[in-house]
């Protein structure tokens, strides 16, 4: 649950740009967030809670229950996250006639594109109204409430999930590490959508501190030869507070699962890393690395000038599985994660992660490639 273990306080206070009036007024209404000492779909999963804003427009307090609102925290991991579960993608509470005897206000769930369960929605949209009838009461207003509900048939858009690299890759890199706690490292964020016996789609969110931009490349790419077959980038350098791997995934997952459809690809983001060796049929293999390095008096460093892989074969012998020199690259170290297993087919992707140079020196940079494996030929 994404609340969980938070510690948030209130009011929390959301201004609004909005040139209804030429004064702003504050509001007091409720939203539905998730109760940090429960599961959503437990009893008390999900709380009302009384925020205040600041709009321009007198109807704020009810078509707001559906903006972000965000956490007020001395965490700055926490600061700013958005804790209000109305916030869906395609939820609209809009009223008429606010103020009179004919107002009504209407919650409309035809258009959500969400990554909640079902049976979580439905709640989510419970609280919803109940929220939205609270805060029609507590202003003094009577409002009939219309429900527009979400129709059988809809598709619950599925997420990439991030694949947890970055514990291995710490504690492969720990001589690096910056000795801050809260960031020994930066790092990169690896999404696999999924496989077929020859192929593999990912997306990498590259992290780009120090700079003020969004990120984002999906690639397909060819585990036989390695070659990169289809590639697509995102990047936005300005107004970026509420865009993330989920906004992006909103707008651009159409595109990708077509292109993941044209290249007889399912989506499949059900993964985890695996160390250590491979059993495969009656072998044992198991990936490793080598480096060379070269010292750069101006940078007064060592850095890799040539990188091999190899996959060890217990009966076979071994085999280099790439090959790569550098020059100029900043590139501190290059080890092997480990990988992930290719259900049916006889070859896996390796899992290599990348250290360079931090900007202005620690934190350094971790980031990650997939070399493609054969299980089965090519040992010497």
């Amino acid at each position: 649950m994404f609340l969980s273990k938070w510690k948030f306080s209130i009011p929390f206070i959301l201004i609004s740009q909005s040139l209804l009036a030429s004064h702003a007024s504050f509001f007091s209404l409720y939203i539905p967030v998730a109760n940090p000492q429960a599961d959503l779909m437990e009893k008390k999963g999900i709380e009302l809670q009384k925020i205040l804003i600041s709009s321009y427009s007198i109807d704020a307090d009810i078509s707001a229950v559906t903006w972000a609102h965000e956490i007020n925290s001395h965490d700055d991991s926490l600061k700013g996250k958005d804790v209000n579960l109305a916030n869906i993608k395609g939820l609209t509470v809009e009223v008429k006639n606010y103020g009179n005897k004919n107002c009504v206000v209407t919650i409309d769930s035809t258009h959500i594109t969400s990554s909640y369960k079902k049976n979580e929605l439905n709640k989510i949209l419970n609280y919803v109204t109940k929220a939205t009838k609270r805060t029609i009461k507590e202003n003094g207003h009577q409002c009939k409430i219309e429900e527009i509900n979400i129709p059988k048939e809809v598709v619950f858009l599925e997420y990439p999930k991030p694949i947890n690299f970055e514990k291995n890759a710490f504690n492969i890199f720990t001589s690096h590490d910056s000795g801050i706690k809260q960031a020994p490292f930066l790092h990169d964020t690896f999404y696999v959508l999924g496989y077929n016996n020859k192929k593999i789609a990912y997306a990498i969110e590259y992290d780009t501190d120090p700079r003020d931009m969004v990120h984002i490349e999906t690639l397909i790419q060819d585990l036989v030869t390695d070659e990169i077959v289809w590639r697509d980038e995102y990047k936005i350098e300005e107004n970026i507070t509420h865009i993330n791997f989920k906004t992006f995934w909103d707008e651009h997952h159409k595109r990708i699962e077509n292109q993941l459809s044209q290249q007889n690809i399912p989506f499949d983001n059900h993964f985890s890393l695996r160390t250590g060796a491979l059993h495969y049929r009656n072998d044992r293999l198991k990936p490793t690395s080598k480096t060379e390095k070269e010292y750069n008096k101006d940078w007064g460093i060592e850095f890799v000038k040539n990188s091999t892989l190899y996959l060890t074969s217990k009966l076979k012998g071994q085999k280099i599985i790439n090959q790569k020199s550098y020059k100029d690259s900043h590139l501190l170290e290059r080890e092997i994660l480990g990988f992930l297993p290719i259900k049916g087919s006889r070859r896996i992707a390796v899992i290599v992660a990348n250290l360079y140079r931090g900007w202005e020196g620690p934190p350094h940079v971790i980031g990650y490639e997939i070399i493609g494996a054969s299980l089965s030929v090519g040992f010497k």
